[in-house]
């Protein structure tokens, strides 16, 4: 009995569905001055060119939106050799004077895309060329980070990245907690490139916004001279570009700078190693200094609120025991015969 209703029912709607084609190839032929049918022509022909625009779009989105990048496809084989490569440099220059030389380190294990891009253009090897040597930092934000890495236009609206296209954001823990955060930067969501920001203080309101791979480790005396240089910061549309070019002598691994020599030589030597070394224990060693302090502090907060909570007890459990005692007083001299 089921069986012929739905069979009835699939006929029904089949009959429907070809009366619906029938009529929408009617008012499409239509050509008259009727109305109601130019009105049914126009709806039809827009909702048509709306799907084929949403479908051209979101096909767009898919080819420019890559795939995640493998770790294990960016991350330099072996311990040595990931120990040399994830500390790379920045030489800057603030008009005709040396500034001086930022080191960093790259954290590949939490944003391993963003690290070998950026390590790539500070060595020049990639297909494409790309490199920092050269470029300006385009953009001060007085207090909070200075902008860079646009090879394009110099002035933020360019960049690219050694894939060939942008690439997603690597979601971590790392926070742009101090000055001296390095990280990527970008317009939208999962549009990477070779733009970047150096943090010049504690920046909370960066950290949904961009992703950080790295931070400086030799160098952060200098990037108080870089927060005080003078900017276009007048008008009604600051450009906040420094008044005299900020720009970017050299750059490349930390591990192949030679004294008296130049960066690209591959020999390593072991004494710029051991400095390295021991500058980045000196930024741990304050780091940790820094966080005793404030584990020191909040200790003393809390054994604080926990005496006086302690002490708050107290009083309630002697202001309940003085209650308890007058009325077992009155009760018991209302028992009491006369």
């Amino acid at each position: 009995m089921g069986a012929p209703r739905r069979a009835g029912h699939t006929q029904a709607s089949d009959t429907r569905k070809h009366w619906h084609d029938e009529l929408l190839e009617t008012q499409l032929r239509c050509e008259g001055d009727d109305p109601d049918y130019k009105l049914s022509k126009a709806t039809i022909m827009g909702r048509k060119m709306l799907a084929v625009a949403e479908k051209e779009a979101a096909e767009a989105l898919a080819k420019r939106k890559p795939a995640p990048t493998s770790a294990r496809e960016v991350l330099p084989t072996g311990p040595s050799e990931y120990q040399l490569r994830n500390h790379v440099f920045l030489t800057l220059q603030h008009g005709d004077s040396p500034l001086g030389r930022l080191v960093f380190k790259l954290y590949d294990e939490y944003a391993p895309q963003a690290c070998h891009n950026f390590r790539s253009i500070c060595e020049q090897k990639n297909d494409f060329g790309l490199t920092y040597e050269g470029t300006k930092l385009h953009k001060l934000e007085k207090g909070q980070a200075i902008y860079g890495g646009d090879m394009d236009n110099g002035d933020g609206t360019g960049g690219r990245s050694i894939f060939g296209k942008p690439f997603v954001d690597e979601v971590n823990p790392l926070k742009h907690d101090d000055a001296g955060v390095l990280s990527m930067v970008h317009t939208r969501a999962d549009s990477n490139t070779s733009l970047f920001l150096i943090s010049l203080a504690a920046a909370p309101e960066l950290d949904e916004k961009n992703v950080v791979f790295g931070r400086i480790i030799a160098g952060a005396e200098f990037l108080p001279l870089l927060d005080s240089v003078a900017i276009h910061d007048q008008g009604h549309h600051p450009t906040l570009r420094p008044v005299e070019d900020i720009t970017i002598l050299s750059c490349g691994l930390y591990s192949l700078i030679n004294k008296g020599e130049d960066a690209g030589n591959d020999e390593l030597d072991p004494e710029d190693m051991d400095e390295l070394q021991r500058t980045e224990a000196v930024y741990h060693k304050a780091k940790k200094a820094k966080l005793d302090r404030k584990e020191a502090r909040d200790s003393v907060k809390s054994a604080l609120a926990m005496g006086l909570q302690k002490k708050k007890s107290k009083k309630k459990i002697k202001t309940i025991k003085t209650v308890s005692s007058s009325v077992d007083s009155s009760v018991i001299a209302g028992a009491a015969p006369e």
